[in-house]
């Protein structure tokens, strides 16, 4: 088997294990899985949890526009629903603070 194929195999299964826990378009269980699928490198993953790690510091209420900013200045044509996934990722893992945001900005996505 070729590494090109190995590779394949090892992240198809990551995506199959996820989903076995819990992942979906509105769930993201691992933000590294989701860099993965979205072909996201890791140095700019690292830029963009440096920089909500900052906006988590920040005193205020924050709103998907915050976010946004924060993200598309490392990943340019984003959707909101990526962007949510990628705040769900980062605040089940890195930035609990962000968990009661990802919450209502999910509920809102869907109610929209």
């Amino acid at each position: 088997m070729e590494l090109n194929e190995e590779v394949f195999l090892i992240k198809r299964a990551l995506f199959e294990l996820s989903e076995s826990i819990g992942r979906n378009q509105l769930n993201t269980t691992s933000i590294s899985l989701l860099a993965l699928e979205l072909d996201i490198s890791n140095e700019i993953l690292e830029k963009v949890h440096l920089d909500l790690v900052k906006l988590s510091l920040e005193d205020e209420d924050l709103e998907l526009n915050d976010f946004k900013e924060v993200i598309q200045k490392y990943i340019s044509n984003v959707s909101d629903l990526t962007i949510i996934r990628i705040i769900d990722g980062f605040a089940n893992t890195y930035i609990p603070k962000f968990k009661e945001y990802s919450i209502s900005l999910k509920d809102d996505y869907i109610t929209r």
